[in-house]
């Protein structure tokens, strides 16, 4: 990570899971010997916690100009808002996993959410800048079909369908050999 950012005061926010505690290794591991030196914080917060406001009280103390946000969407929401309520201003790198416009973005607010920088990798379909995209009209078409009452706001049925299509393409392949 000397890209960039070589002297960064690294806070963490992760979701105390498999899913979090990973995060958490990789980018210690991506760091390697100057892991200890620009993680200057650390908090992790629990799926039925109500708020996460106590964390980002915390690593806003220590002094971080790089806040490293591996939430999900209803944390990286309340973070957003809570950031920009107490005037924090690191570089805030928020997670593919809740990197998504409905549930995150608009729910903290397009004022609040405009510097995050997120680290997405699929098109989020309720994004109108892909109202058009013959994959994001399958998705939703599929969505419609098989999951009506699946929440589109959320990243983990576009998760969950990409891996699913992914499987199929893999096994057409390794099945027509």
């Amino acid at each position: 990570m000397q890209v960039g950012y070589p002297n960064a005061k690294i806070a963490v926010l992760y979701l105390n899971d498999d899913f979090g505690r990973e995060y958490v290794s990789g980018l210690k591991e991506g760091l390697g010997d100057q892991a200890s030196k620009m993680i200057v914080a650390e908090a992790s917060y629990e799926l039925t916690d109500p708020t996460i406001d106590s964390q980002i009280l915390k690593l806003k103390a220590s002094g971080a100009d790089l806040f490293y946000d591996i939430a999900g969407t209803k944390a990286a929401a309340q973070a957003i808002r809570k950031m920009a309520e107490i005037g924090w201003k690191p570089l805030h790198i928020l997670n593919g996993a809740a990197a998504t416009v409905a549930s995150v973005v608009q729910s903290a607010g397009l004022e609040n959410s405009k510097d995050v920088v997120s680290v997405g990798y699929s098109k989020d379909p309720l994004d109108s800048t892909w109202k058009d995209d013959t994959g994001v009209k399958i998705f939703l078409s599929f969505m419609e079909k098989y999951y009506p009452e699946g929440d589109k706001t959320t990243s983990l049925p576009l998760i969950g369908y990409n891996g699913a299509q992914l499987m199929i393409d893999r096994f057409r392949k390794f099945c027509t050999r």
